[in-house]
């Protein structure tokens, strides 16, 4: 939406505070105009009473403020469903129901990643402990309990590591690009890894 700026005689209009009335004299007698009538009238109207309409430029925002998008974006992207195919690995539903999981989508909001932490910890347990065919279920976002094994779970996890890492490293060099280009604004959206 553009803004615009209105002077009355070169100075900025004021508006009385009580009821954000502007004064335009009309052949000299003092005469109050609400605010609206700024945007209602035509330019001969305001012509008319010498008040100049001017476009105000959108402001600039800061480095700091573009490289902040970009950070939402990368985390925005970081926090969706992570899709990895597990092929014939068994998957039982909360009945009891059992079918290959075949691709299934993890959840990966901050705290789902926590979770993923957590089995990691219990996975690479079991790996070093000498068990790394020990079941250690994942649960998918549709509530299907993967029956993967810990040397499973950490291929599930590295593949999920290393899509945060392309994540984390498109957005950091977006940020290098805006910095770079400052005060044009990049196209922040441009070349996600997906």
């Amino acid at each position: 939406m553009t803004e615009y700026a209105f002077t009355l005689g070169g100075e900025p209009i004021t508006f009385r505070p009580e009821d954000g009335h502007f004064r335009a004299d009309v052949k000299g007698v003092e005469t109050w105009h609400p605010r609206a009538a700024l945007t209602i009238w035509g330019d001969d109207e305001r012509a008319a009473f010498g008040i100049v309409r001017t476009e105000v430029p959108a402001p600039v925002p800061t480095v700091e403020e573009l490289c902040a998008l970009i950070d939402a974006e990368r985390d925005r992207r970081t926090a969706q469903d992570f899709a990895h195919d597990f092929g014939a690995t068994l998957a039982l539903d909360d009945t009891g129901a059992e079918i290959e999981a075949g691709v299934r989508l993890m959840q990966m909001r901050p705290e789902d990643q926590r979770n993923w932490q957590a089995l990691q910890g219990a996975a690479l347990t079991a790996v070093v402990s000498g068990a790394p065919t020990t079941i250690l279920p994942m649960r998918a976002e549709d509530n299907w309990n993967i029956q993967t094994t810990a040397l499973q779970v950490l291929a599930v996890l590295s593949a999920m590591t290393a899509k945060g890492a392309d994540l984390l490293f498109h957005g950091g060099a977006l940020k290098s690009q805006q910095r770079a280009a400052y005060p044009v604004v990049i196209d922040r959206m441009a070349g996600w890894p997906s």
